[in-house]
């Protein structure tokens, strides 16, 4: 189910959606995020509960905020999902994207 499209820093889109995510997924991750090259596309598991799926959105739209698919390969995985976990509340703040 799409919710809602913004617009990132860097003029693309952002198209959020919920659907569920499989089995060997749920629990283990709540959101992903896609960059196309022409959009960016954040998907959040709808069979956790909707204070997750905020979690979840603002951890997404803090990699995209952050920039963090520009990041050189050999970055650090845990270092750039701790800084999308420190600024999650910040980016869904910032929004107002109480969609959820």
């Amino acid at each position: 189910m799409k919710l809602r499209t913004i617009t990132a820093p860097d003029g693309l889109p952002v198209e959020i959606t919920r659907t569920p995510f499989p089995k060997i997924a749920q629990g283990v991750i709540w959101g992903a995020t896609a960059a196309t090259g022409t959009k960016y596309l954040v998907t959040l598991d709808s069979t956790r509960p909707r204070k997750m799926q905020r979690e979840a959105l603002g951890h997404e739209l803090a990699h995209i905020w952050l920039r963090h698919f520009e990041r050189p390969k050999g970055a650090d995985p845990e270092e750039i999902e701790n800084e999308a976990n420190a600024n999650a509340a910040r980016y869904l703040w910032r929004y107002r994207l109480r969609l959820l």
